[in-house]
């Protein structure tokens, strides 16, 4: 698969947000999305899907956490590249950082009523 999969918590309002947000900045369709433990993700994946942790395939890599977002910004490329100043930070406080959202994204966030491919920019975006 030469563009990159990223794999999603559906129930999940941030992951919305930011499935509208690559929808919207990925002008050269270089990402798709998809559902955690929906068919694609059941396709590729060795592992089963931790609804905790956003995950990406990427040139046949497994990425996931914080490593999501760090390739999806060298993916987009200028200027969202610039935001990989974050990637100083000790892999650990990443770590700690992301799970401490991931954990308390519902609470945080909330959990959404419609699907979001009643968008119709993301519904050429998402996988099965």
């Amino acid at each position: 698969m030469r563009q990159a999969v990223i794999f999603i918590d559906s129930d999940c309002v941030l992951c919305e947000k930011i499935s509208h947000w690559i929808a919207r900045v990925d002008k050269e369709n270089k990402i798709l999305l998809s559902n955690l433990g929906g068919i694609t993700h059941s396709q590729y994946s060795t592992t089963s899907p931790e609804k905790e942790y956003v995950q990406m395939m990427y040139n046949g890599k497994w990425f996931k956490g914080p490593e999501v977002f760090f390739k999806l910004l060298d993916i987009l490329g200028f200027p969202y590249k610039l935001l990989k100043i974050f990637n100083l930070l000790p892999g650990p406080v990443l770590w700690f950082i992301y799970s401490h959202i991931a954990r308390r994204r519902y609470v945080i966030f909330g959990r959404k009523q419609t699907c979001v491919l009643q968008n119709p920019k993301l519904k050429e975006k998402f996988l099965p």
